[in-house]
């Protein structure tokens, strides 16, 4: 049992990381996207 509640726990952590990874990716698009936004106005 507690092998298993192992790799669940790595599980839930493996999601989290890809979760927060992915969550920077598209924010530092948003910023990138706001740079050239403002850009164009300036």
């Amino acid at each position: 049992m507690q092998v298993a509640e192992k790799r669940i726990g790595n599980k839930a952590i493996f999601i989290l990381l890809f979760t927060a990874v992915i969550f920077l990716f598209l924010s530092f698009q948003n910023i990138e996207a706001a740079d050239i936004k403002i850009g164009l106005i300036n």
